[in-house]
Parts: structure tokens; sequence; C-alpha cells
């Protein structure tokens, strides 16, 4: 927006050009097409199309001056009344969005929860995978969870969660392991 005092205004749907034609209309009074332009530092085409969309808005209006038309800007008590209007439709929308919308979508919802899946990245999404092992196989009855554990898997496994197997056996929690490649050395406690 064009500058922090005036960023509000997007809020109300007008876009930086509309901001700035809207205030050089405020700076100048009635003017033409031209000096709005050169005011808001837009050429003519672009402002002319804008200054249509401010009186569509009701922030701007014309009169004709001999063969040529001069803009104005409204009262910025309109801001208010625009303001006011994008209020009520969005209160609208959020009553729809909860007696509609969210209950219609909730019901078309399949079965299968895309909350199964997530993506992990790096040493700290590894060690949230380590604690949600801990966790998850904690809940269960049986308190145990399966593996397949690969030799380049295994060097970097326990890095970022260096007491993990420590605090799967405080747990009492077992795990099965396929190891896929060389491998089979008991290991110390990680």
């Amino acid at each position: 927006m064009t500058t922090g005092r005036f960023e509000s205004l997007g809020q109300l749907g007008l876009n930086e050009r509309q901001v700035a034609v809207y205030r050089a209309l405020h700076k100048l009074g009635p003017a033409s097409i031209r000096d709005v332009a050169a005011e808001a530092g837009i050429n003519r085409g672009t402002t002319y199309e804008t200054l249509k969309q401010l009186a569509t808005k009701g922030l701007a209006s014309y009169f004709p001056k001999g063969r040529r038309r001069v803009f104005q800007a409204e009262d910025p008590e309109r801001l208010l009344s625009l303001g006011e209007s994008k209020q009520q439709a969005l209160s609208l929308a959020m009553e729809d969005l909860r007696k509609e919308i969210i209950p219609a979508l909730k019901q078309s919802r399949t079965e299968i929860s895309p909350g199964n899946v997530r993506f992990y990245e790096g040493d700290d999404g590894v060690e949230m995978v380590l604690r949600d092992i801990l966790d998850s196989a904690g809940r269960t009855d049986d308190k145990s969870y399966s593996v397949i554990s690969t030799k380049t898997l295994r060097q970097h496994l326990y890095r970022p969660f260096p007491n993990f197997t420590r605090q799967r056996v405080q747990r009492g929690i077992q795990v099965r392991v396929i190891a896929v490649g060389e491998g089979g050395d008991d290991a110390e406690l990680a």
C-alpha cells in the first residue's frame, strides 16, 4: 500500500492505484484526469479506469465542464459506510460458514483421515518423528512398533535424539526391526 497510514484502505477493497488516485483527488479538489494522473503518478488511461472504479464504490464523482469531465472525491465519511458494508458482508459470510458450509463439508468428508500423513525435514523432523514414536507406541496395548532400517539410515537416525533408545527402554516399548543391508551388530543404547 502507499503509506502506513492508508494501509487499512486495502481492507476495504481498495488497491494501491485506487488509494493513490483517491488521495490525489482529495489533495487537488475538482480536477481533470490529466491533473489527477500527474498527482497520482499513474498514466491517464489507468487513472480513468481507476476513477470509474472509485465512482462505482461511491468514493468519486464527476461533472461536465465544457467538453471535459472534472472529477472530485466524495466525502471521506463514505469510507465508513464502505467499511460497514464489508463488515455486514463478512458477518453474513461467517454465519453461512457456521450454519451451512462447515456442516456440509464435514458431512461430505471422506472416511480417510488426511491427518495421518505428515512431512518432516532435517534433524528437527527426525526428532519429532522419534518423539511421536515414543508417544504413539506408549499408548498402544502391546507397547511396541515395527520398523525397516537400512545402513544409510542407521548412521543418521539417532543423531538428533541421542537418548531415544534409552527412553524407549525406560518406557517399556518393544521394537521389531527388519534390517536391510549389512549390520546385525549389537549396539549400545543410543
